[in-house]
């Protein structure tokens, strides 16, 4: 499922619309005409509440579509009123501040380096390369090449 705009006499019109396999081939078709301003559809309740009004959920239903959990909301995501899209993009960046697991692959790859020695290291479009200093800081040692 997925948001269709088609141009009407100058004025955007927007379509919720699915794609489907036909064959060989992939089709698609309208599953609701939003009109001109799909944020009529959008009902808010009090707060920073929001939610869809249900003449859409029953008309995907009657053409049996069960939209997923949040499907609808990335559909109407761009209509909602901006005050409340800052306050749900502040509360889902919070929510994705965890640090990321990371894979098996890459703790190997940070592993095999000293802590000392990872400032060293250098990414090239190639490879992973370990580049010594030119000049070592001790008085006492010779110039590295």
């Amino acid at each position: 499922m997925y948001l269709a705009k088609k141009i009407i006499k100058k004025i955007p019109h927007y379509i919720i619309r699915e794609s489907y396999r036909d064959g060989k081939y992939f089709r698609s078709r309208d599953l609701f005409d939003l009109g001109a301003n799909p944020a009529k559809y959008i009902i808010y309740p009090g707060g920073n509440a929001y939610y869809i009004d249900e003449k859409v959920e029953n008309r995907l239903n009657s053409l049996r579509v069960k939209p997923a959990f949040d499907e609808l909301d990335n559909i109407f995501w761009r209509f909602l009123k901006p005050e409340i899209k800052h306050v749900l993009e502040m509360f889902s960046q919070r929510a994705g501040r965890t640090q990321r697991k990371k894979s098996v692959k890459e703790k190997r790859e940070n592993a095999q380096f000293h802590l000392f020695d990872k400032r060293r290291i250098h990414l090239t479009p190639a490879r992973l390369s370990f580049r010594p200093r030119k000049t070592c800081l001790c008085s006492g040692c010779i110039s590295l090449q």
